[in-house]
């Protein structure tokens, strides 16, 4: 019988606080860094975490060919009105 290796996770990444923070990681990551990480936050602020989580979730189940563009066009036709 073979001896059970234990899983081994990636470090943690030290500097993310706030669930904001991680979902435009998430986010960031998912387009593959294109875009700078301060336009992905500024997204995330602007339409809000639960729609940014929405549109994040359409985009994984369409499988677009342009990422970024798609990403683009879908935060500036859902920003928040306030």
């Amino acid at each position: 019988m073979e001896k059970i290796k234990p899983r081994k996770l990636p470090p943690r990444n030290t500097r993310i606080n706030t669930s904001a923070q991680s979902l435009t990681e998430e986010v960031w990551l998912y387009l593959s860094r294109r875009l700078p990480f301060g336009r992905v936050a500024r997204a995330v602020k602007d339409v809000g975490e639960e729609k940014m989580r929405e549109i994040l979730s359409e985009m994984k189940h369409s499988e677009p060919q342009n990422k970024v563009g798609l990403f683009i066009w879908k935060v500036t036709h859902s920003k928040k009105k306030t």
